[in-house]
């Protein structure tokens, strides 16, 4: 059985996939939720086309991860609930 949290990311992830993209958190931002099934918050990270997946996990592991090349794909994943369900739009704030 998953976990809450891992249920609201697969809203965060779906969210992405539309637009061909796959979300990374960097750090969690407040605004916390916690329904019977799922718990999360406003997340910080990078917003990475698919095509771009294996470079950014590579580069992102490595010991000389330049984080400047990645600041163009930072975004916010900001929660909003509406008729009891989670939706999930990415931020540049």
């Amino acid at each position: 059985m998953e976990n809450k949290f891992d249920s609201f990311m697969k809203i965060v992830q779906k969210e992405a996939a539309k637009s061909n993209k796959c979300f990374f958190i960097n750090s969690g931002e407040g605004h916390d939720f916690e329904t019977e099934t799922m718990e999360g918050e406003d997340l910080f990270g990078w917003l990475i086309p698919i095509a771009r997946k294996k470079e950014f996990i590579s580069e992102k592991s490595s010991s000389n991860f330049q984080a400047e090349k990645w600041e163009p794909f930072e975004k916010f994943a900001i929660w909003s609930e509406k008729d009891g369900n989670i939706f999930v739009e990415f931020k540049n704030f």
